[in-house]
């Protein structure tokens, strides 16, 4: 039982762990979308890579090629 719980522990250790270079990862990845000068980039980038909307939802969300080709 004793080595279950010294594992169990371990195991929320390493999860935490995870959890706090995962903040990191998501805050580096912020800050360089962030650089990105074209507003349109930048928000296919953070509708992708931040909340992680497929790319079928994130076409949805944005605004049609030929819209954008006609201005």
């Amino acid at each position: 039982m004793e080595i279950a719980v010294e594992k169990i522990l371990s195991l929320e250790e390493e999860i935490e762990e995870t959890k706090m270079e995962l903040q990191h990862l998501m805050h580096e990845m912020r800050k360089q979308i962030q650089k990105v000068t074209d507003a349109d980039a930048r928000d296919l980038l953070t509708k992708r890579y931040l909340e992680f909307k497929p790319w079928k939802v994130v076409a949805s969300e944005l605004e049609p090629v030929d819209t954008i080709l006609a201005t």
